[in-house]
């Protein structure tokens, strides 16, 4: 969901693991993972992002518009990459979804 330059956080799911394993991965993780706070608060916002009855509704309707616009965006110039590619001879790039990747071919003759 969130792709910023510099942000760095980390997120981290387990199920079933016993007690005793969850405090020493817990432990090990703690150690060496240090991302910034932007990152970390980034993180937050992705899982548990503004909801009415908890935070207000302008700051619920705030959220929404820049989500929609920043997605909007990165689907605009994610285009834009992948019709620069097939206008250029001999190559070939597929279809980019999810991210802003391309995985041009060139193709030599």
């Amino acid at each position: 969901m969130l792709g910023e330059c510099g942000f760095r956080g980390g997120y981290y799911e387990h199920h079933n693991l016993p007690k005793d394993a969850e405090e020493i991965l817990f432990k090990l993780k703690s150690m060496d993972l240090c991302g910034n706070t932007i990152g970390q608060t980034s993180v937050e916002l992705m899982c548990n992002p503004p909801t009415l009855g908890v935070e207000s509704a302008d700051c619920v309707h705030q959220y929404e518009n820049e989500y929609y616009n920043i997605h909007k965006a990165y689907k605009a110039k994610a285009k834009l990459l992948e019709d620069t590619f097939s206008k250029m001879k001999n190559i070939t790039c597929t279809s980019i979804e999810g991210a802003m990747y391309g995985f041009p071919q060139v193709h030599f003759s």
